[in-house]
């Protein structure tokens, strides 16, 4: 199971530097955003932001969306869309690393 990820291996602030937190506005430069180590990145698109919270996952930046499920039935349908998932590759998608499906 190449996809499942432990929750302790995400580590949500760069270590060896302090967490600092940006403005709304200097978070939607992107001169400034990529350089802001704080805990949400912003994508701006007329007027529209979307913030997504990130962490770091074997040394890459990784984005972390949380699902409100208080249970997953792990099925063999579901396992499959999680290998082509993983397998997905393609410049224009996002790159699928894993889940955690601890409590």
């Amino acid at each position: 199971m190449t996809w499942k990820i432990r929750c302790e291996d995400i580590v949500t602030t760069k270590p060896g530097v302090k967490k600092r937190s940006g403005s709304k506005q200097s978070l939607i430069r992107p001169s400034l955003a990529s350089s802001c180590p704080s805990d949400a990145l912003s994508i701006a698109d007329m007027n529209r932001h979307v913030f997504v919270r990130n962490g770091y996952y074997k040394g890459m930046i990784v984005a972390i969306k949380t699902i409100n499920k208080s249970r997953v039935d792990i099925t063999r349908s579901l396992l499959l869309e999680l290998k082509k998932m993983k397998d997905l590759q393609h410049e224009h998608i996002v790159r699928f690393v894993g889940c955690c499906i601890d409590p």
